[in-house]
């Protein structure tokens, strides 16, 4: 099933187009990878899915429903999630305090920090669902400015699954991380259910030729390949661009 689709994206600043012309559709349980250079428009487009920016033309729906103009709040009601290149917790509190109040946000009731913790069983409960799948758990009183830059990407993606949504964007989950920490973020999108679509923009290319079902190669803006992890691998466009090396010319193609 078509989960979301874009309809001819663009983004302009100024006179530049950061997205121009950018159009794809994702299935219900993809992992959809968006990779290329520096400046290649690639969190313009997740800004943009995310309701972070405006298209300057161009539509996008969810489920069949068009959402090119909804806010940020109706995006993530609708089951869109984020998660930042830039930590966007609150590092003055804890672990267990950032994931309850992330919960909360999917819910009609307000959470008291200082209330007991007893008063709100589901709230707890599924939030130590939640620690656990990236071995957060035994940090859960931690204060999240003591943390490890690995251990605070990990409880991002924890605040973006809080939510419950069917459309999860991960900008760059691996930036910054050392082996085993990338490697725990692979062990945790991987597990993700069927019922959670990913798209994440990666440099790392063990992310995404592991995880990704399909890869989307932007440059300038532009879609230049879109295909399986072998597929792209083997394009001569993006061997060009992506990674600097040019096919060296046929004999039919220098004469």
């Amino acid at each position: 099933m078509e989960v979301l689709k874009v309809e001819g994206l663009s983004k302009r600043f100024g006179g530049v187009y950061s997205l121009e012309d950018v159009s794809f559709s994702v299935s219900g349980g993809e992992r959809l990878a968006i990779i290329g250079p520096n400046g290649a428009g690639k969190t313009t487009l997740f800004n943009v899915l995310a309701g972070q920016l405006s298209a300057t033309r161009g539509r996008v729906y969810l489920f069949g429903q068009e959402i090119t103009n909804l806010a940020p709040n109706r995006r993530a009601r609708l089951g869109i999630a984020r998660s930042f290149q830039i930590s966007n917790l609150f590092f003055n509190l804890t672990v267990l305090d950032n994931t309850l109040l992330a919960i909360q946000g999917r819910r009609a009731r307000s959470f008291q920090m200082f209330r007991s913790i007893e008063m709100y069983g589901d709230m707890f409960a599924k939030a130590k669902k939640l620690l656990r799948t990236t071995d957060l758990w035994e940090k859960r009183d931690d204060l999240v400015r003591n943390m490890s830059h690995g251990e605070q990407r990990n409880l991002e993606i924890v605040l973006s699954l809080a939510s419950e949504p069917k459309v999860l964007l991960l900008d760059e989950p691996t930036a910054g991380l050392t082996e085993a920490e990338s490697a725990n973020i692979f062990k945790v999108v991987s597990g993700l259910g069927s019922d959670t679509t990913v798209l994440f923009v990666a440099h790392d290319m063990d992310l995404v030729l592991n995880v990704a079902d399909r890869i989307i190669v932007l440059h300038y803006g532009h879609t230049i390949a879109e295909g399986t992890p072998e597929g792209i691998q083997a394009n001569p466009k993006v061997k060009e661009v992506y990674i600097g090396i040019k096919e060296p010319a046929t004999d039919a193609e220098a004469h």
